[in-house]
């Protein structure tokens, strides 16, 4: 059995930590991510607990506003570290010249596959794609279990999806999807059909996160698909009634390198 993961990657960029001369003032440290408020906001609280002396300054964007944003930002860098995308965009601003070269003291723990060979980016931690649900509306016994549960009609008008031009994850699901069909068929007709019927499922693409999960928790939509570390720290938020299962039939993407 095949499981999909997705990484999330730390890239080190244009360091530029702000030096006081007023001992009294913190060194403020600024991170781009799109791994939510939630864990943001408790790692910045570990962090400064344990670095009394820093103060986190994070914003909460997609991956791919990330990357529109850093390289805007190339001749003026306003943030000290990137943290969490697929592997295929960090390769991409590697690329582009827009980081900066950095070792950290872990480096050797991270998997070769999993870092970049000119130490511009690390994998920091490997998380699966889950299908996330409305709990209210749905049980693990009811909710769909696999990929191809998610194209049936039953389906149609109940799915709520990222816009996949700001999702660095929904583009990495959708590609594995056609890249799977590829190795399995010689061609990409079945992955590019099955994003057709996902589509007539769809019933919003949502702009950003906060949006997508407000309506999940809404009446009318009750599925979405994603990372599992932003659907774990969002259960049991109150405000959004979600439950998520791991498929039973999946497949592998890896933004490390092509999906297979």
């Amino acid at each position: 059995m095949k499981r999909t993961t997705c990484f999330s990657a730390i890239l080190i960029l244009f360091f530029g930590f702000y030096s006081c001369k007023d001992k009294q003032l913190r060194e403020t440290l600024v991170i781009y991510s799109p791994h939510g408020k939630e864990l943001l906001g408790e790692f910045e609280k570990q962090y400064e607990k344990k670095y009394p002396t820093v103060d986190i300054q994070w914003m909460d964007m997609s991956s791919q506003e990330v990357f529109d944003r850093v390289q805007t930002e190339s001749q003026n860098p306003q943030a000290d570290l990137w943290w969490g995308a697929p592997a295929t965009i960090f390769m991409r601003a590697e690329k582009m010249g827009l980081l900066q070269a950095y070792r950290p003291t872990w480096a050797d723990e991270v998997p070769a596959y999993a870092q970049s060979k000119h130490d511009f980016w690390f994998g920091t931690f490997s998380t699966p794609e889950v299908i996330a649900f409305n709990d209210k509306r749905l049980t693990l016994a009811t909710a769909p279990k696999n990929w191809s549960d998610l194209i049936r009609p039953q389906w149609k008008g109940k799915v709520v999806l990222r816009n996949p031009m700001a999702s660095g994850t929904l583009r990495t699901i959708f590609c594995a999807m056609i890249a799977q069909s590829l190795k399995e068929t010689g061609n990409e007709n079945d992955g590019w059909a099955w994003l057709a019927l996902l589509d007539k499922n769809t019933a919003i693409y949502s702009a950003d996160p906060t949006q997508m999960y407000t309506k999940l928790g809404g009446e009318n939509e009750a599925l979405h698909f994603g990372t599992c570390l932003i659907s774990f720290c969002k259960k049991g938020n109150t405000i959004f009634p979600l439950d998520m299962c791991f498929r039973k039939v999946v497949r592998w993407c890896s933004p490390m390198r092509s999906p297979f």
